[in-house]
């Protein structure tokens, strides 16, 4: 069993456009994907990415979107940070503190039920203007189909909503998803999605359940192709090279490189096991710049489980004439039923 989380933050607004009256949902989506707009909010676009495989990814950071606040919240494939990772396998050997750490691939069986909460707070200037952001995401999951993957998932959403407050207004934006149940999986390498009964969805729905779980369902992300490759040792930094730079790479959106990345197992002992990463990234495309974040994941150890993912991203990075600079902290708990 292990989860993953590659964060990168893509949020902007542009500097002439003003905050409008507040509690108006947005009919625009932007999660997870290049560009969405809103007809009653703003356009928004997002480069947040978050991946993960086995069983569940802890997300990364968001794009602020489609909300009456900010009516235009970034255009480019974003800047972003690269944050925090770990691996948990079920079959894990684990040593006494001080030892060697080696983590194998073990996929959740069928029936494997799991809840995963996500919150996370941004506060940045974009263009001079302050903006904060919180989001706030609960699913409760169950595995319907798994082999090497999970290759079939159902979702309850119980909340994925955005409130976002500039100038002194706040806007609320609830993602289409909210408060419905899926049954999620990949057809030609793509997320395909029904309603539980095997109905259809709406575009709006599968946008956001790609972002969501693009990089969760039948397949093997390269930051889980970087840890399964390495023996880690309690207290000791390891710089990862190449192959396992490009790896990280694999998992950002497009205008996205990482330039350097470092992992280290703080700790283990007979309960759970503490890495780190730290990531630096470089950003091109519509925006420029750079960005880096450093995340902490909590592992259960008997059997290796994610427990706790919590990280923070600095951004600094231009697009087009406005500047946009702030940071984002992430939680992600999980619950196992």
């Amino acid at each position: 069993m292990i989860v993953i989380a590659l964060g990168l933050v893509a949020t902007g607004c542009k500097k002439d456009e003003k905050a409008k009256d507040g509690d108006k949902p947005a009919s625009g989506s932007a999660s997870g994907s290049e560009k969405a707009s809103g007809s009653d909010g703003p356009s928004g676009s997002g480069s947040a990415v978050a991946s993960g495989t086995g069983m569940a990814s802890a997300s990364g950071t968001g794009t602020a979107s489609g909300t009456d606040v900010v009516t235009d919240v970034g255009t480019g494939s974003g800047t972003g940070a690269g944050t925090g990772t770990a691996v948990a396998t079920g079959d894990a050997n684990v040593s006494p503190p001080g030892g060697d750490v080696t983590l194998t691939w073990e996929t959740p069986p069928v029936g494997f039920k799991f809840d995963k909460s996500e919150t996370e707070h941004v506060e940045m200037t974009f263009g001079g203007t302050p903006v904060t952001l919180d989001k706030t995401k609960l699913r409760h999951m169950e595995v319907i189909e798994s082999g090497e993957f999970i290759t079939k998932l159902k979702v309850h959403v119980e909340a994925d909503h955005e409130l976002q407050t500039a100038e002194g207004k706040q806007g609320k934006k609830t993602e289409p998803t909210e408060g419905k149940t899926y049954l999620v999986w990949k057809e030609g390498g793509t997320i395909a999605a029904s309603l539980e009964d095997g109905s259809a969805i709406s575009p709006e729905e599968l946008e956001e359940l790609s972002g969501s779980f693009d990089d969760e369902i039948g397949v093997k992300p390269g930051i889980v192709k970087v840890l399964l490759a390495h023996a880690w040792k309690t207290g000791e930094e390891t710089t990862l090279a190449s192959p396992d730079l490009e790896w990280l790479t694999e998992d950002l959106k497009k205008g996205a490189k990482v330039d350097a990345a470092k992992v280290t197992l703080k700790s283990t002992e007979a309960n759970n096991s503490v890495f780190v990463l730290w990531m630096d990234l470089t950003l091109s495309g519509e925006a420029t710049g750079t960005s880096s974040g450093t995340a902490t994941i909590v592992l259960d150890n008997k059997p290796l489980r994610p427990s706790i993912l919590e990280g923070e991203i600095a951004m600094d990075a231009t697009i087009g004439a406005n500047k946009m600079v702030g940071k984002s902290t992430q939680s992600t708990k999980y619950t196992y039923r």
